[in-house]
């Protein structure tokens, strides 16, 4: 996917992203596209501040309250989503949300990591659990891998992850 002649607009919650986009959309023709992780769903459009119907009705939008939430989503769900969407446009899209993880994996790309099965997950999980966050930080640093340098050693979700995605596929969610 290129991003030339795509405009992203975000910022954090409540900051008028939806407003400016809606806006800009107007001004040029352009069709906005959603990059927040919780607009997805469709059981949730009014307490994530989803485009009001007004709003849906003036410009297209994509990717919003197109979810059920018992659907697991991830960030190459949504790559692929918007992929689609954007090779299906004549507008100008206009990406809008504040989904950090979103926004990153469409400027800078993502590691593609394989699928781990709930079962091996759970086996890892219980593992990390057990040796407590600072051990398993340690473990990825002596084996050298790279997504220790990103991560805070008390930051016990990613650091939990990366040892899992290197004990399972022997590669660093790192690229």
């Amino acid at each position: 996917m290129t991003l030339r002649n795509i405009i992203i607009i975000c910022g954090p919650t409540a900051s008028g992203k939806t407003d400016f986009a809606y806006n800009i959309a107007q001004r040029i023709g352009g069709v906005i596209i959603n990059a927040d992780s919780m607009q997805i769903y469709e059981d949730a459009p009014i307490i994530t501040a989803s485009p009001d119907l007004e709003q849906y009705e003036a410009a297209p939008h994509f990717l919003y309250n197109y979810l059920s939430a018992r659907y697991k989503f991830t960030v190459v769900n949504y790559i692929k989503d918007v992929q689609l969407t954007i090779d299906n446009l004549a507008s100008t899209p206009i990406i809008v949300g504040g989904t950090g993880l979103y926004i990153n994996a469409l400027i800078n790309g993502f590691s593609a990591i394989p699928d781990i099965s709930e079962s091996e997950q759970y086996k890892i999980r219980h593992y990390c659990n057990d040796q407590g966050v600072e051990e398993i930080y340690q473990q990825l640093q002596s084996h050298g891998c790279a997504m220790a340098e990103r991560l805070r050693p008390n930051d016990r979700q990613r650091v939990f992850r990366a040892y899992e995605v290197m004990t399972l596929t022997g590669k660093s969610m790192a690229y």
